[in-house]
């Protein structure tokens, strides 16, 4: 299957699909390896940690390009960069 666009570095079109399911396989490599470290290997643990990578995980993603547009658009007004926190009690 081609995309209708192209592929813009001129390889595979499959490319892109390998590395997100090589990012699948390291998240579940992962949170397996915590678990069988902790010795908290369970089927209720494990359907908790494919649901964290469907939900938390991705949700940093729109985390990271609301980031990237609020820099883009300080940098469009020549605004300088802002550090913001989490207030703290």
């Amino acid at each position: 299957m081609e995309l209708p666009y192209g592929c813009p570095w001129g390889g595979s079109d499959a490319v892109p699909l390998l590395v997100l399911w090589l990012a699948v396989l390291l998240y579940v490599h992962q949170i397996w390896a915590a678990m069988v470290l902790d010795d908290l290997t369970s089927v209720p643990n494990v359907v908790a940690g494919l649901a964290m990578y469907f939900t938390y995980s991705q949700l940093w993603t729109a985390v990271l390009a609301a980031g990237w547009w609020r820099l883009l658009l300080r940098r469009q007004r020549g605004a300088p960069p802002v550090w913001e926190k989490t207030v703290r009690f």
